[in-house]
Parts: C-alpha cells; structure tokens; sequence
C-alpha cells in the first residue's frame, strides 16, 4: 500500500526490477552444475583413453645369476710330497767309561765339551805303573810254568824210558807222570792269559776315540782317580745323525717305502729336505728315510718315520764353511712322494664341504660334480674321474648352489689356481 501523499510507481518500473533476481538463481544452479560437468567430461575422456590403448606385452623377469670365478683345468702329473717335523737327535751316543782304575795323568784337549776327534785318537791317559808292574810279574809267572812244565816233560820221558827198560808192561799213567804234565800245561796256560791280561789292562791305560765324533760333555781332569766303571765323559758319532718324523699312516700310501720290515730295519727310502733357520740363517740338508719305527706313537697315533742324515757337520767332506746339524735342532722335512699320472690338482677353495666341486657347464649353469679324490693337501686337492680337460671350475664360495643353477662367470686370476 502506498502513501495517499506519494503516488504509486508506474507498473512498467515494477516489471523492471523483477528480472535480476531471477538471474542470480540461474547463476547460482550454473557454479554448482559445472564441476560436475567438468568431472563428467574428464570421466568420458578418460574411459575413451581407456578403451582406445594397447594392451602392455608381459616380459618375465630374468633369473638371478651370481658371479663366480673359475679357472680352466687340465689333468697332470703331480709328485707328492708329505711334509713333517721333528728333532735332530745324535747317532751312537756313549758313556765313555775307563775299564781300568787309576789315577788320570793326561787328559787331550779333544775331551773338551764340543771338541771334534776321529777313530783312534787319544783321548785320556791313566797311571799305568801298577799295570806295568803286574805284566813284568805276569811275565815271569810265564816263564816259571814254562820251565815246570819242561821240567815234567822230561821226567814223564825218563820214567816211561825205565819202565820200557824193566820190560813189566805197559805203566800207569800216574807211573809215567802224565797227570803232572798236564797240571804243568794247565798252570802255563793260566800263566799266559794273567799275562794277556795284565798287558790289556796296561793298554787300556791310554783311552782311545772309538770313533769319528764329538765331546758333548766331559768330567775329566788331570789328579783325578777314575774306577773302572764309572762314566766320565758324553760322546756321540759325527757320521750321522738321525731325525724322528712323525706322520699319518694314510700318508704311507704316498711314500715308496717297504711296509713289511726287513731283515735289518733299515733300507733305502726316499729322499727328505729338511730345513730350520740356525745362527740367524735359513739351512737346509739333505737326507734319507731309513727305517720305520716299530710301533704307532701311542699318543699321537701316528707313524714315525726315521731319516738319517750323513755327515751333519760335513767334516769328512772337508765342509768348513758348511752348517752344522746340531742335536736337539726342530726341523721342517719334506718327504719326496711317488708321483700321480693323469690327476687334476685344484684349488683348496674349489673343495666344497660336501665332498664335491662346482663346474660351470653349458648355458652357464652349475654341475655339481663328486670326483674321486686322491689326497687333501695344505692347500689344493688332488682328484681323478669327476672332471674332464679343459672344464671351468669355480674357486669362489657360493651359497645355497644347486645343480642347473645359472650364473656368471669370470676368468679368476693365475694366482687363485696356482700353488705357491
């Protein structure tokens, strides 16, 4: 209703003012409709897209394959070798003992400890006045029994004689003095063998080297009085020397040694090569296996082999500057084996825990190979009938392998498959 004082507008002013509100109500509907629109067409395009592309081709992944290395083998000859360690211990070492008592009057500078003699040599000199004494007795005890014997001699003559003159028969034995004759050639023979004695006990005086050797220890001096018996130096033979070597009896089958005893003990085995570092330097000497002990060590098991070494000290070679081999030295030995034709000696690291070895065969895929083996060493196997020449041996650890398992291998270095 209108004032009456202000009059009505006209109806064409009220038909204008209608249409914005309308409008606002369409624009309102259109900001809702249109992410729906958006959406709706996105969603078309999208599912045309779909439809419309190629489908992707489906490519299995390729299998794990680990590097390995292997080296190339080929059969050979292998000269085996069993190594071993012992003490050098001496040969013929001896009490040197007097068999005559006395007072010791001369004693060489060759009985000293560590002092060199030979066979013969004169080494100590005991009192020999009383010996000398007992033989000038000895001696006309001799020539006493010599005469008493003579002296029945002629008398059994004489009585036999008489009794043939008398024309009786034949005489007793007691008649023609036989049973004196043969009192007097017993005491004669006693006579003698107190000479032979009494002169043996003056040479034993003078106490001579038995043999090539050397003084190891000594009690001997000048004043001292010795009793027959008693000990009064150490010696031992220069000659040779002797070396205890300790291996398994499985090692046995590579040594050219005869397992049945011989008559003697000893025999000629194989050749040993032993060295030890001595007065600051690396020695080394040669010698060889002569006999087999005649038991296992009770403690160790294991069978000692004995290998004698000549001329440890090379004196009768005329050796001055050559290096000793003194007794109670710990020595390294190798021991030269009977040789394996047609083997194939493989890395240490090739040997797997299973007894068996890893060939990369055809397509790069694992063989798993169980050879025959020979013998383990320090460091490589020695195997036959498993592998063929010319095959690719892996050397490098792999866990979990299996047979047919692919993998990749590389040329290992020399050194992987060489033996130091």
């Amino acid at each position: 209703m209108t004032s009456p004082d202000r009059p009505d507008p006209p109806v064409v002013e009220r038909v204008a003012a209608a249409p914005p509100a309308r409008k606002r109500g369409a624009l309102q509907a259109l900001r809702f409709l249109s992410p729906l629109l958006v959406l709706a067409m996105a969603l078309g395009a999208m599912k045309v897209l779909i439809d419309s592309r190629e489908q992707p081709v489906v490519v299995p992944p390729e299998p794990y394959r680990p590097i390995v290395e292997v080296i190339r083998v080929e059969p050979t000859d292998v000269d085996h070798e069993i190594r071993a360690s012992g003490e050098v211990s001496s040969y013929g070492s001896i009490d040197l003992v007097p068999q005559v008592g006395g007072k010791i009057v001369a004693v060489s500078p060759l009985l000293r400890a560590g002092a060199f003699f030979t066979a013969g040599e004169l080494l100590l000199e005991v009192e020999a006045d009383d010996h000398r004494r007992r033989c000038t007795i000895a001696a006309a005890a001799v020539r006493e029994a010599e005469v008493a014997l003579e002296t029945e001699t002629a008398q059994g003559e004489i009585a036999r004689s008489e009794w043939e003159t008398l024309s009786i028969g034949e005489g007793s034995p007691l008649a023609l003095r036989e049973p004196q004759r043969r009192l007097a050639e017993a005491r004669l023979s006693a006579a003698r063998a107190r000479l032979e004695q009494a002169e043996q006990d003056l040479e034993r005086t003078r106490i001579l080297a038995p043999f090539d050797g050397r003084v190891l220890s000594s009690r001997a001096e000048v004043g001292q009085v010795v009793a027959p018996g008693g000990p009064i130096a150490r010696l031992t033979r220069t000659d040779r020397a002797e070396v205890v070597l300790p291996v398994l009896d499985a090692d046995l089958a590579f040594l050219d040694l005869p397992l049945l005893p011989t008559a003697t003990g000893s025999f000629e085995g194989p050749e040993v090569e032993l060295t030890a570092r001595f007065a600051g330097e690396a020695r080394r000497w040669v010698g060889t296996i002569r006999r087999i002990e005649g038991e296992l060590d009770p403690r160790t098991r294991m069978v000692r082999l004995v290998a004698e070494v000549p001329e440890p000290f090379g004196r009768a070679r005329g050796e001055s500057g050559a290096a000793p081999l003194p007794s109670g030295l710990f020595v390294e030995a190798r021991i030269r084996g009977v040789r394996s034709t047609g083997v194939f000696a493989v890395p240490r690291a090739a040997w797997r825990e299973g007894r068996h070895l890893l060939v990369v065969g055809a397509e790069d895929r694992l063989s798993i190979r169980v050879p025959e083996l020979i013998r383990v060493e320090r460091d490589r196997v020695i195997v036959r009938r498993g592998l063929e020449a010319g095959e690719r041996l892996v050397v490098t650890p792999i866990e979990a392998a299996v047979d047919g398992m692919p993998v990749r291998p590389i040329e290992a270095p020399r050194a992987i498959g060489a033996r130091p």
